[in-house]
């Protein structure tokens, strides 16, 4: 009994004992099983969480970039200065001539309303009646009438060629002062214009 008892303390001597590389691997190596198979499970959570809140931040964070951006521009705006140096007399020539004509036609017309509209009020037979009272004489038989001396055909022939005056007059005078801003353009140097986008 005592042989096997002196045996056994050699046996298990700490000293003696001799590890081997499957005791080492076994001892410390990774763990197997279950505790192995939640840790990874575990890691492949946290990793996912990680990649879902940074892809949640890379989302957000080109908005807020656009936003700002978008904001930076919107302040910001583009103006050039520029100076008018010349002025074609050809090209003010036509549109003065298309703004004289459209003026005359406007004038024309307007005239033609405004005259219709006097004659329909019964204002040309108040002004006969009154005229007629005041210098015609019991003896006389000549009336007074104002259609002898202004009618229609008057008034709207006299409105034309005012018209057409004043459209011939008003090209004439643009393209005299276009030659005249040209030259100051070449002594003082034009006007000068500032121009932004919208």
């Amino acid at each position: 009994m005592s042989d096997q008892s002196t045996s056994r303390r050699q046996s298990y001597d700490p000293e003696k004992t001799q590890w081997t590389a499957g005791d080492a691997k076994r001892n410390f190596g990774p763990k197997r099983g279950s505790d192995s198979r939640h840790d990874v499970a575990h890691d492949d959570t946290h990793a996912g969480t990680q990649r879902s809140v940074r892809r949640d931040e890379a989302s957000s964070r080109p908005r807020e970039m656009a936003s700002s951006d978008w904001e930076h521009v919107s302040r910001r705006t583009r103006k050039a200065r520029l100076r008018l140096t010349r002025v074609d007399p050809w090209s003010v020539l036509k549109t003065a001539l298309l703004f004289g004509v459209a003026g005359a036609i406007i004038l024309f017309i307007a005239v033609w309303v405004v005259w219709g509209v006097i004659g329909v009020s019964g204002a040309f037979e108040s002004i006969n009646k009154a005229v007629n009272d005041l210098v015609s004489s019991p003896t006389s038989t000549k009336k007074f009438q104002l259609s002898d001396y202004v009618n229609t055909g008057r008034v709207l022939g006299l409105t034309a060629v005012i018209g057409v005056i004043d459209a011939v007059l008003f090209t004439a005078l643009s393209v005299v002062f276009a030659f005249l801003y040209n030259l100051a353009a070449q002594i003082m140097g034009g006007l000068e214009l500032t121009l932004a986008e919208d």
